[in-house]
């Protein structure tokens, strides 16, 4: 004896050409869009974290950012080079 809801799989076996597993990996990824769609949360749009003044940070850290010179940053690349080279 066959329920209801057996007769309706059975019927929808016979019509698609797909194994019986591959429809119920489809229905599990149908039910989670589904849920993505109906739970989803509008986010906040993404903003950079206010930077604090060097001064305020100085005596937390006791460290003073500074910009690094050019060329300061060019030696260091060209260290980095040798390096790769040897």
């Amino acid at each position: 004896m066959q329920s209801d809801y057996q007769i309706f799989k059975l019927g929808w076996l016979a019509v698609l050409p797909l194994t019986k597993d591959a429809i119920h990996i489809y229905i599990g990824f149908l039910c989670l869009l589904v849920a993505l769609i109906l739970f989803r949360r509008r986010s906040e749009p993404r903003t950079r974290p206010a930077v604090e003044p060097a001064a305020a940070t100085a005596g937390a850290t006791g460290h003073v950012p500074t910009d690094r010179p050019t060329a300061a940053i060019e030696a260091r690349r060209k260290s980095q080079r040798r390096r790769r080279e040897r």
